[in-house]
């Protein structure tokens, strides 16, 4: 009987700590319960009612002490303020004292300009949000859609959240676009690995295919792919044709990216179609606002123009 009671009190304890369900992207957010206004405040919390732009989220759970929480702290204020106008609302959740929110706050000024809450005595938003997507440590930050849809959920460095963020503050953001992407991400490496075991495997051809096909959502993706197949090192076999589908899909997506441009330039380059080549290299060259890379641009353009059949000394 003794043993069947601590059974019955292991699994009782163990429902308790328990979430009821994991929390994963592509899933609607859970509501965020907050204690204390700490600055500004209070906002709409995953309130979407009579809101143009409709507001979407970034929020991130953090503390005082966290010295990764507060070297992000001035970027977050960078994204909040350069995004509210599409809609973008940050908050960010800590289950510290208000009181040491508060000095915090003070003391750091206007590096700090997005809302900042407690949570509640009985840690509502961490059991929310935190614990069913399994605890990890702070800082951890959420990105959730104007649909109320997590989207995102990780480390809030610049590399993770920035272009995440101006994708969902275009208008051209869905739900399924970002999804495929996530899934190109995760393909490149496989596809290195696989060119890099057998250069002639149709398994890698394939894999870029559809890297090409999902990536267009994020034509950083697309561009550092199409860079990487034709300058990586150690590589046997260099698929152009997949580089130069991916580099045209990333210039076109951005037309002024001098770095999109150029890697199109270096496509067509290796290609064989040195006009292409020459044209898009002078393109990349009026879209760089520095002089440094222009110069470094400009040296590239000439040993483009150096192949030119125009250049070649007669025999």
């Amino acid at each position: 009987m003794r043993t069947l009671r601590f059974m019955l009190l292991f699994i009782s304890l163990l429902c308790a700590v328990v979430p009821a369900a994991a929390l994963a992207v592509g899933e609607a957010a859970p509501p965020l319960q907050v204690g204390a206004w700490m600055r500004p405040g209070p906002v709409n919390l995953l309130d979407w009612t009579g809101q143009n732009p409709k507001p979407f989220f970034l929020i991130e759970f953090w503390a005082t002490w966290c010295e990764p929480c507060r070297a992000m702290m001035p970027h977050i204020t960078e994204l909040q303020n350069r995004y509210a106008g599409a809609g973008l609302v940050v908050i960010g959740v800590s289950n510290e004292h208000p009181a040491a929110i508060h000095r915090f706050v003070q003391s750091m000024g206007d590096r700090v300009g997005y809302a900042l809450v407690t949570d509640t005595i009985n840690r509502d938003a961490y059991n929310a949000y935190m614990w069913p997507v399994g605890s990890p440590g702070i800082p951890h930050a959420f990105l959730i859609d104007r649909d109320g849809v997590l989207v995102w959920h990780g480390i809030p460095s610049a590399k993770e959240i920035d272009a995440r963020i101006e994708r969902l503050a275009g208008q051209g953001y869905t739900l399924e676009s970002e999804v495929l992407a996530d899934r190109a991400e995760r393909l490149v490496a496989r596809y290195f690995a696989t060119v890099t075991r057998d250069a002639n495997s149709g398994e890698a051809a394939s894999l870029g295919e559809r890297i090409v096909e999902w990536g267009g959502a994020r034509p950083d993706l697309l561009r550092e792919f199409a860079w990487r197949i034709l300058t990586e090192l150690g590589l046997e076999s260099r698929d152009v044709h997949i580089a130069l589908l991916a580099a045209t899909r990333a210039a076109e997506a951005r037309p002024q990216d001098f770095r999109a441009l150029e890697t199109l330039a270096l496509a067509h380059f290796t290609a064989g179609d040195l006009g292409q080549a020459v044209k898009y290299q002078s393109a990349a060259i009026d879209a760089c606002p520095e002089q440094v890379l222009r110069l470094r641009l400009e040296e590239t353009l000439d040993k483009f123009r150096a192949q030119s059949p125009t250049n070649t000394a007669p025999q």
